[in-house]
């Protein structure tokens, strides 16, 4: 499905949330796919397939949408990896996921790999393997036109929304001491808790709330950023081979500008492009992973 309007119509689909499956294929190009320098493991091309846990409430990276098949910026990721692999971007086993069972789902063996908005931190590093970063995000608020709330420090005293086992439900946790917080699964759940007056506000990435103002002209973005972090591909610890294949196949992306023009297809807003054109990978432009925790407390 083609972005429609900017993020608007993806983001009025984030409560048709599925349980999993096989996605349609990204549509590419007739060239053969390149030949990465480190192979496949056997394990997975006996498979014959990438199985990744997925989000699927989270437009416009991953989510499901009308038709029931899922779809965003990491899934087209996924698709890439999939062509690299055995030349056919449909060869994926896509599982929903959601921040406070993606680890499990990773660790348990119900997927090989995690492409799920999942942010570096050192002690999530302790339990999985990151693949080098292909995404940067920042918490921000989403709140109410007028609000009082106008950053993080401002919430003490007020009730404020966020997503199960997220860095910024720890960072709520760490951070902001009088806040209270409630916690939810779904990003749908954390939005209506907002539009309903249960909450005063709520945390999630910067690009997640950019496409909720878009279809919620009540609301607004506040908030200079916290927890800033990239993204990493999630890999079971041990898994040597598999995450050299998955560096090598970011890698090829970053060659291509694979990463760019695809969030120029799921993000066309040309203002938001700009504000966040520092945050994928490039030629020339790579990201890193800072050395300090990713919630550490502003001074």
């Amino acid at each position: 499905m083609r972005l429609l309007a900017g993020l608007a119509a993806v983001v009025a689909l984030v409560v048709l949330v599925g349980c999993g499956g096989t996605a349609s294929p990204a549509r590419t190009s007739a060239a053969a796919p390149p030949r990465l320098s480190v192979p496949l493991p056997a394990e997975i091309r006996q498979k014959g397939r990438l199985e990744v846990g997925v989000k699927c409430d989270y437009p416009p990276f991953g989510y499901t949408d009308a038709s029931g098949a899922t779809v965003g910026y990491e899934i087209d990721m996924v698709h890439r990896m999939a062509l690299y692999s055995f030349g056919d971007p449909g060869r994926v086993d896509l599982q929903c996921v959601v921040a406070a069972n993606r680890i499990a789902f990773l660790t348990t063996g119900r997927v090989d790999m995690l492409v799920a908005t999942l942010t570096y931190t050192p002690d999530r590093a302790k339990t999985i393997a990151f693949s080098d970063p292909y995404f940067s995000a920042a918490g921000r608020l989403l709140v109410a036109r007028g609000s009082s709330i106008k950053e993080a420090r401002d919430l003490a005293g007020k009730t404020v929304a966020t997503i199960t086992g997220s860095v910024y439900d720890t960072y709520l946790h760490n951070c902001v001491p009088g806040t209270t917080v409630l916690t939810f699964q779904q990003t749908a759940d954390g939005l209506a808790a907002l539009k309903e007056g249960r909450a005063q506000a709520f945390m999630q990435d910067d690009t997640l709330l950019a496409g909720l103002v878009r279809t919620n002209s009540d609301l607004t973005i506040a908030g200079s950023g916290v927890a800033a972090g990239p993204w990493g591909v999630g890999l079971r610890q041990g898994d040597a081979a598999l995450l050299a294949w998955v560096n090598a196949s970011l890698a090829e992306m970053q060659k291509e500008d694979f990463d760019w023009k695809n969030f120029q297809k799921w993000v066309p807003d040309r203002s938001v492009q700009q504000k966040l054109a520092r945050s994928v990978p490039r030629p020339g432009q790579s990201l890193v992973y800072g050395l300090g925790p990713v919630t550490a407390c502003a001074a």
